[in-house]
């Protein structure tokens, strides 16, 4: 359901789209993060002039960050950033590929992030599909000793005489 609500607010935008299913396991990408933690997420851009990140969360699309090529400065400056203290857009030496950064995760940045690039005006391209997931803390269980005062129960076993008739 979220996969067609993010492509059907999309096309009120007029933007056309490289559709992915997330249904499919080789088509989103699942990456384990913790609470507090950080993480990056590569996107080429090579051959286009704009990046942007999307996250879908609870039938919400929410772009994230986006910036454009200056290539009178070889740079990709951020034109529009949701937080700042948290988010950080940042292309290799040669600008063919932007680093998606998220610092100090909670719980609100669960979801499935897309990376988009513009070829051309109102024309979209969104790479594979990243779904972040927290990782799962499991209680270590620790066998707590024996009081002092327990005493050992002994059991007997009783046993049965079996008969084997040869036939």
């Amino acid at each position: 359901m979220e996969l067609y609500l993010f492509f059907l607010l999309l096309s009120y935008a007029k933007i056309n789209i490289v559709c992915t299913d997330l249904s499919d396991e080789k088509s989103a990408k699942i990456m384990t993060i913790r609470e507090k933690g950080s993480i990056s997420l590569q996107c080429v851009i090579s051959g286009h002039e704009e990046v942007a990140w999307y996250r879908l969360s609870s039938y919400t699309l929410t772009l994230l960050i986006s910036a454009q090529k200056s290539h009178a400065e070889n740079s990709l400056p951020v034109y529009y950033n949701k937080y700042e203290s948290r988010f950080v857009l940042r292309p290799n030496s040669d600008i063919t590929t932007a680093e998606f950064t998220i610092m100090d995760l909670t719980k609100e940045d669960l979801g499935v992030y897309f990376c988009g690039i513009t070829a051309e005006p109102a024309q979209m391209h969104f790479g594979r599909a990243t779904i972040l997931q927290f990782e799962i803390k499991r209680k270590r269980q620790r066998l707590k000793p024996l009081p002092k005062n327990h005493q050992e129960k002994k059991w007997r076993n009783k046993m049965s005489r079996v008969y084997v008739r040869k036939c």
